[in-house]
C-alpha cells in the first residue's frame, strides 16, 4: 500500500504519530494525492514504475512514498523481485529535490524492528521491570549518577537485580569512559575470589546458622572448596553466589553486610580478573598448598639442593648462583608428584 491507496490515512496516521519529529514541514503543508491526480502522472514518476506505486511527483510525495514503502516493506505487505531498485528510484528522486538526509532518516526510522527500538531504550536503563524503570544512563553525567547511587544503595535489592544494574552500569561506563568503581564491578560479577578469604566467609557462615543442616553443608562446601582448582571454582561462582545469597536471607545475614559478614560478590569477585590472570601465572600448587614462585625464587639455592638435590638446584641457578625464577618455574611445572611432596615438606620445617 502506498499514500495513494490509503484510504483510510491508517498508516499515514501511524507514521505521523509515531514520528512526528520527524515529518518535514513541507510534507505537513502539502495536500495529500488524489487517486484521479495520480491517474494522470506517467509511470516514470512512480517509484515502482510496473505497479504505479510509490509516486515521486514531488518533494512531499517522494518523502511519503519513502514513509509508506520502508513501513509495508518491513511488514511483508510490499515485496517484489526488484524491492531494491524501487529503494534506490526513491533515493534517487529524493535526492534530485535535496531531500534525501530526510528520507533516509525517516525510511529507517519506519523500518527499525519495534523490538530493536524497546532493546536500545532498555539499554539506557539499569533496570526495567514492566513499567517501572531505574537508574536512568542517557549519557555520562547520567552514568556516574546512577553507579554513585548504586554503590550507596546496593543492599536495597535483590541478588539478581543488583547483578543486572551492575553489568548495565559497567557496560555504560564503558561507553562514557567513566571510571567504575569495584563494588559495582564485583556486583557485576568480574572477578575471582581469594580461596582463604572465600573459605573463611562461608565457614563463619557455618557457625552462625542456626539451622545444623544448613551449618553441615556450609562446611562441606568450604572442605571441597579447599581443594578444588580455581578453574572449576570459577565455573561454579554465580551458583554458589546465589546459595550463599539464600542462606544469608534465611539467616537474616544480609542485615549485616559490612558488619559482621561481607556481602556474597565482595568476597566471590574480589579480585579483578587481571590481577587473578597474574596471580595464577605466579602460582604453583606443590602437594597440599600453592605457592609463589616468586617468593620461591628468593630462596637460596641450598634449600632446592637439600629437598631435591645438587642437581635439581643447578638446573634454576643462574651463572651468579641465585635462583632463576623462568627457570625455577619450568621445572616446577613438570616436576613428579613425590618431588613436589617432598619439596613443600621441606619448605614447611623453614
Amino acid at each position: 500500500m502506498d499514500l495513494q491507496h490509503d484510504n483510510s490515512h491508517r498508516t499515514w496516521f501511524y507514521i505521523g504519530t509515531h514520528h512526528e519529529k520527524l515529518v518535514p514541514g513541507f510534507v505537513l503543508d502539502a495536500p495529500l494525492l488524489t487517486k484521479e491526480a495520480s491517474e494522470d502522472l506517467p509511470n516514470s514518476l512512480f517509484a515502482d514504475e510496473v505497479r504505479r506505486l510509490f509516486p515521486i511527483d514531488s518533494p512531499a510525495n517522494c518523502w511519503l512514498s519513502a514513509a509508506y514503502f520502508a513501513k509495508n516493506a518491513f511488514d511483508g505487505a510490499y515485496r517484489t523481485p526488484y524491492c531494491d531498485a524501487v529503494e534506490q528510484r526513491l533515493l534517487k528522486a529524493a535526492s534530485t529535490y535535496g531531500i534525501e538526509e530526510q528520507v533516509r532518516t525517516i525510511m529507517d526510522a519506519v523500518s527499525t524492528p519495534v523490538e530493536e527500538k524497546q532493546a536500545a531504550n532498555q539499554d539506557n536503563w539499569g533496570w526495567i521491570s514492566g513499567s517501572d524503570k531505574h537508574f536512568p544512563m542517557f549519557d555520562r553525567e547520567g552514568t556516574v549518577k546512577a553507579a554513585a547511587y548504586f554503590e550507596d544503595n546496593r543492599f536495597l535489592y535483590p541478588l539478581e537485580m543488583r547483578r543486572s544494574v551492575a553489568r548495565a552500569i559497567v557496560k555504560k561506563a564503558s561507553q562514557y569512559g567513566v571510571d567504575v568503581p569495584d563494588t559495582i564491578r564485583r556486583e557485576a560479577g568480574y572477578g575471582l575470589p581469594r580461596r582463604d578469604t572465600m573459605c573463611a566467609e562461608i565457614l563463619d557462615r557455618a557457625y552462625r546458622c542456626k539451622d545444623a543442616a544448613v551449618a553441615e553443608m556450609l562446611a562441606n562446601i568450604v572442605e571441597n572448596l579447599a581443594g578444588a582448582p580455581m578453574d572449576e571454582i570459577q565455573c561454579g561462582l554465580d551458583k554458589l553466589a546465589e546459595l550463599v545469597d539464600t542462606v544469608d536471607q534465611l539467616e537474616g545475614l544480609d542485615n549485616q553486610y559490612n558488619k559482621k559478614v561481607m556481602a556474597p560478590a565482595d568476597f566471590l569477585y574480589s579480585m579483578d580478573t587481571k590481577v587473578a590472570e597474574a596471580l595464577a601465572d605466579d602460582a604453583v600448587e606443590l602437594d597440599r598448598h600453592t605457592f609463589s614462585i616468586s617468593k620461591l625464587a628468593e630462596l637460596p639455592c641450598s634449600v632446592y639442593a637439600d629437598a631435591l638435590g645438587d642437581e635439581f638446584a643447578d638446573r634454576v641457578k643462574t651463572a651468579e648462583g641465585k635462583v632463576c625464577r623462568n627457570k625455577l618455574a619450568d621445572e616446577l611445572f613438570s616436576l613428579p608428584r613425590p618431588d613436589r611432596v617432598a619439596l613443600e615438606d621441606h619448605l614447611e620445617t623453614l
